[in-house]
């Protein structure tokens, strides 16, 4: 990620909590689904492991689901994978979108606390609205994560951070 972005200061933002790393690798040998929250993240993913990579923020359902709920058209996309059974277990990749990591901050915790739980949550979401409230709250949940505090991050760190999975997962 360092790399990626071209910027040393990023050691300082990244947090690994409940070793990420392993469970990462574990999913990618597991061949378990990557949900990303935009088509760039998802274009960016080692071509060897795509064809386990879904998107589903230009689905005509997630459109259709953003506009009745009032949602993004990226939380809607995360709406649309749960209903498709492909948040729990998984790995989720937020590059972009901190509307993405609130709805799985909210499926994760919704019906009484038995909510999905995805194996895996990499957040890297950037800006200046809300993406350092929504890594917080991704790092308050019981669950694996990557991420880059503050209102940094973005595209390339989500998919730094997942190429490397993939790769240290097919060795």
């Amino acid at each position: 990620m360092v790399f990626d972005n071209a910027d040393p200061s990023f050691l300082d933002l990244h947090v690994f909590k409940q070793h990420p790393v392993e469970m990462g690798i574990q999913c990618i040998k597991e061949g378990k689904t990557i949900i990303t929250d935009i088509e760039m993240v998802k274009a960016g993913i080692n071509k060897k492991y795509r064809k386990n990579v879904a998107c589903f923020v230009n689905a005509p359902k997630s459109m259709e689901i953003a506009k009745r709920e009032g949602l993004t058209r990226t939380a809607a996309g995360i709406r649309l994978a749960k209903e498709k059974g492909l948040i729990q277990g998984n790995v989720v990749v937020i590059g972009n979108a901190p509307s993405a990591c609130q709805e799985i901050c909210a499926l994760a915790v919704e019906e009484e606390g038995v909510g999905v739980k995805p194996a895996l949550i990499v957040a890297t979401p950037v800006g200046f609205v809300n993406a350092a409230e929504m890594k917080e709250k991704i790092l308050a949940m019981d669950i694996p994560c990557i991420v880059i505090r503050g209102s940094r991050g973005g595209t390339p760190s989500a998919v730094a951070i997942i190429n490397e999975l993939v790769e240290l997962g097919s060795e």
